[in-house]
């Protein structure tokens, strides 16, 4: 009897534990946002440029933990940066560049709930500014405060102890007020997705709403206002008005090679190609050549939308992306990463949707039928195989739970392998044609030509041979003697997870914090439910497929960690972007045991918050033209 009453109990306990969490979020987000000071400045420089500002208490010092920073660019004026909390703070020690050079700041302001605002014009900046380090001089002038380093850490402090509180309202009325407002909204959402119970029906009007985002950062950004713009362009130009690759270091190519010597367009990707021909084709659209090439990108996530309208499985798929506006940026401009995630999204859906043209392929036992599904799997297969080498992961995830599915059924291997033969052959072909053309323009010496040529174009400082003191900070961290510790010393973790779902720009245009902590804690009772659903009804063949994501989630941080440390300190979540797919399928092979309320909601409000963060941060700080 007891027992019974704890089973009839438990569901009701949990739907309220799960309100009294849901508050408690609320309150903590409210409280993050309230006790958050923003500082905002006008600041002009000559060159791109680092700029941090780091806060301590009395008694402190400073270091990485607290601390926010900006990219400087000469197009770009305006920046405000979220700092922590102004009571616990005295001093500020402003780092105005990391070179030896000058800047102009013209407006300064500092404003947190609670506390009168401050507004330091440049003489009065002057004045309370103290010099610490490596600053030559300050001078105030009406168009602003010029500060002159010299050397390649200037420092300066501004005691900020001394602002004044005001007497209005207190921090914790306003938590609770906001919270019950925040609270309201969320309980809105879950009440308003009973309708979307079974089919995931709201998945396409998001996706629709992710497009028009991602199409109106297409139109209004300026070219190269995004990470490495300038040499994806310069590879696609390659192909508007030419049919195969170049040689390495052919002349005419020389802008398209980076400080690391390497160029686009003697990497194997099929993605360059693409844009370029798909830019050709639609040369008569009377827009800006940047848009026709950047049109590509936009158009595979208009056809992930259509995808998303017709194939139920598919939306599934497509919850990731919603919950990270990062990757609707990925298709705002002109790079090789969308195509990639299009391509994992194409050939996981063939994988799992029953109605795919794989899945009717494999069923039906004619071959001549299906002469044109062989041509289009022989495409997709070909695309997968010529992408950035991150997503050959999502391959060897695949391949391996196809073989967990074959290994749990009864279902011969080999007669569904006989049926895909001609598929394999067509991309067979396809990928030796495109690796012999390339091996062709290097007279069949690719590889040692490319180094070669790369050991040419490679700037000083990002060379090998470089006396290590004299290489470029982030590179060969292990060479150096820096302990693999110093990765997380350096918050690697959190750069992986802030980029993974918002950075904009060449990194230096991020979210407040709130909205990053505001993710995480989503995206955690989000992968909490999805985990404890799996584990407690789950089949054996589903609990694997858990273990197999999981693992192979792991194993992608392991190795973009060793990458981080021993080649390249880039923590940027892109590169885990192949597990889109991956846990795509997971929600799609679990579909029956997990609760479309349950995931939509929660999806709802991270989309919710990647919109506000979408517009009023990477629409309104992005450089235009």
């Amino acid at each position: 009897m007891i027992n019974a009453y704890i089973r009839q109990s438990f569901p009701k306990i949990c739907v309220s534990a799960f309100w009294i969490l849901l508050f408690l979020i609320c309150a903590l987000l409210m409280r993050n946002l309230l006790i958050t000071a923003y500082i905002e400045f006008d600041l002009e420089t000559s060159h791109s440029d680092q700029f941090a500002i780091y806060w301590a208490g009395n008694g402190q010092a400073y270091n990485e933990s607290r601390v926010a920073r900006a990219h400087l660019t000469p197009h770009r004026k305006q920046y405000v940066l979220p700092l922590g909390d102004l009571k616990k703070m005295s001093t500020l020690r402003i780092d105005p560049t990391v070179s030896q050079s000058s800047v102009r700041i013209s407006r300064i302001r500092i404003h947190q709930f609670g506390y009168e605002t401050s507004h330091l014009s440049p003489e009065q900046a002057a004045q309370q500014f103290t010099l610490r380090n490596q600053v030559l001089k300050v001078n105030p002038t009406r168009s602003g405060l010029e500060i002159f380093s010299s050397g390649t850490d200037p420092q300066l402090e501004w005691n900020v102890s001394k602002l004044q509180k005001l007497k209005l309202q207190t921090p914790y009325e306003s938590i609770i007020i906001r919270s019950i407002l925040l609270f309201t909204l969320f309980v809105f959402v879950f009440k308003w997705t009973r309708q979307f119970d079974k089919e995931y029906n709201v998945v396409p009007y998001a996706m629709l709403v992710a497009f028009i985002l991602m199409f109106s950062m297409a139109s209004v950004s300026r070219i190269n206002a995004h990470p490495d713009e300038y040499v994806h362009v310069l590879a696609a130009r390659h192909y508007i008005s030419n049919h195969s690759p170049p040689s390495a270091c052919e002349p005419g190519t020389e802008h398209s090679y980076s400080p690391y010597g390497f160029s686009r367009l003697n990497s194997t990707e099929i993605a360059y190609f693409l844009t370029g021909k798909y830019a050709a084709t639609v040369a008569f659209l009377p827009t800006k050549d940047i848009f026709k090439l950047r049109f590509f990108n936009i158009s595979l996530f208009a056809l992930l939308l259509i995808l998303s309208i017709r194939s139920h499985p598919f939306r599934l798929l497509c919850i990731p992306i919603l919950a990270m506006p990062q990757t609707w940026y990925l298709f705002s401009y002109v790079n090789s990463d969308a195509f990639a995630l299009f391509t994992g999204l194409i050939l996981t859906q063939q994988i799992i949707d029953p109605r795919s043209i794989l899945r009717t392929l494999i069923d039906s036992g004619s071959q001549v039928k299906h002469l044109s599904g062989s041509l289009f799997l022989g495409l997709v297969l070909t695309c997968c195989a010529l992408i950035k080498k991150n997503y050959y992961a999502l391959d060897l995830f695949l391949v391996g739970w196809i073989a967990l599915q074959y290994a749990l059924s009864s279902r011969s291997i080999r007669e569904d392998v006989l049926k895909i033969i001609p598929a394999v052959i067509i991309a067979g072909v396809l990928f030796s044609c495109w690796i012999f053309v390339h091996e062709q323009a290097n007279d069949f010496e690719r590889k040692q030509r490319i180094v070669e040529c790369q050991q040419s174009k490679v700037h000083y400082r990002y060379r090998e041979d470089t006396p290590l003191k004299e290489q470029y900070h982030s590179l060969y961290w292990k060479d150096k003697g820096y302990p693999f510790s110093d990765l997380f010393k350096n918050h690697w973790g959190t750069k992986i997870f802030q980029s993974a779902f918002g950075h904009f720009g060449y990194l230096d245009i991020q979210g407040p914090r709130y909205y990053y902590s505001f993710l995480s804690i989503v995206s955690i009772l989000l992968l909490l439910y999805v985990i404890i659903e799996i584990l407690r009804q789950g089949t054996v063949n589903q609990k694997l497929t858990l273990f197999m994501v999981v693992g192979m989630g792991i194993l992608l941080l392991c190795i973009i960690a060793w990458k981080s440390w021993t080649k390249d300190f880039q923590p940027q979540g892109r590169y885990l972007f192949p597990m889109i797919p991956i846990i795509g399928l997971l929600l799609v092979h679990c579909r029956k045991i997990l609760k479309p309320r349950v995931i939509t909601s929660l999806i709802l409000l991270m989309f919710i918050a990647g919109i506000l963060f979408f517009v009023q941060v990477g629409l309104v700080e992005i450089r235009r033209g």
